[in-house]
């Protein structure tokens, strides 16, 4: 189990204690293909939550599907959240998104040219609009506040304290 060797801080400091996560996140996460396989379960759920709600926040679903769909299943998700307690309407929008999803690079693969590629884009992009748009309306915050909650209870499973 991987844990981030830090020295004992403040964990009511709302602020450091995310920072600190991160840390604990950067060493595992090379954007393309996170290390899971490292973790315990405990670990698994907030940085699977964060992994999710920063992309989609960042680039939407798509993105995200398309950098994590092989890594990360929306039942991981779903799980996540609900070990996490983020409202339902979070998990909705996850139910609601359809489960055959084409990369990026499928799609260009298949289009023989641009205006092709375009198009089938465009289409792929109506399907996740929606979903992008509901997410954004509620935000991250709530994730972010239960990952950090989830974090502080857990601490002894993420960090390793140094004198």
């Amino acid at each position: 189990m991987v844990k981030y060797k830090i020295k004992p801080f403040n964990l009511d400091d709302e602020d450091l204690l995310w920072e600190n996560f991160m840390c604990f996140a950067r060493q595992l996460i090379p954007w393309e293909s996170p290390q899971l396989e490292q973790l315990s379960d405990k670990q698994k759920v907030p940085l699977i939550a964060f992994i999710y709600s920063s992309e989609v926040m960042g680039d939407g679903h798509i993105s995200f599907l398309d950098l994590y769909s092989k890594d990360i299943l929306w039942t991981d998700i779903i799980n996540a959240f609900k070990i996490l307690s983020v409202p339902d309407k979070y998990i909705k929008i996850l139910e609601k998104i359809p489960g055959n999803y084409t990369p990026v690079s499928e799609i260009a693969d298949m289009c023989q040219d641009e205006e092709a590629f375009i198009n089938e884009m465009d289409k792929t992009d109506k399907i996740y609009d929606e979903s992008d748009n509901l997410f954004y309306q509620y935000g991250d915050e709530i994730i972010t506040d239960k990952i950090t909650s989830y974090v502080r209870q857990n601490h002894l499973d993420f960090f390793e304290y140094i004198s």
